[in-house]
């Protein structure tokens, strides 16, 4: 399951319905977000790899970032995500989806050293976010704080080192 399959799915009548089941389940939009970006990178980490091929850890961050606006998307859409909250949500639970993610990858699906470097690319990326947010697409890191007043999350962050253990 690539990037555009993951898409696909979020976009669809099924992915919806899920999207709004796991916010539901789990009573909060960043939880449930968090824990339907995790379980859609495992799953393409595992496709991948039941295929004969790995994944960067740079292309499952990407499709981490990709999914994660999706999935704000249609949660707002759906009235599940309030849009004066988005950009702290989406943010909180891709981090979080993230960290799920390498902490639920089978050893088979995720080496040790692809672990180390997921926990570098969330630093750099928890940098960034510090920084004034993580762009959207076709915007610099200027333009995308912005456009949208920064918010902060509802709780501290763990460095990603400890969100990974």
């Amino acid at each position: 399951m690539a990037t555009g399959q993951m898409l696909q799915f979020v976009y669809s009548q099924k992915g919806t319905e899920a999207v709004t089941g796991y916010i539901e389940a789990a009573g909060d939009p960043e939880q449930g977000m968090a824990k339907m970006i995790g379980r859609l990178l495992v799953m393409t980490v595992q496709s991948a790899q039941m295929n004969g091929k790995r994944l960067p850890p740079e292309m499952i961050m990407q499709s981490g970032i990709e999914v994660s606006r999706a999935l704000s998307e249609v949660a707002q859409k759906n009235g599940l995500l309030d849009p004066a909250q988005e950009k702290a949500v989406t943010e909180s639970a891709f981090f979080d989806g993230l960290a799920l993610f390498a902490t639920e990858a089978s050893a088979e699906a995720l080496s040790d050293d692809e672990r180390k470097r997921y926990i570098k690319l969330l630093d750099v990326v928890e940098k960034i976010e510090s920084q004034g947010g993580i762009p959207g697409p076709g915007q610099g890191p200027q333009q995308g704080a912005q456009q949208r007043p920064r918010q902060e999350p509802q709780k501290p962050k763990a460095p990603a080192q400890e969100r990974m253990q």
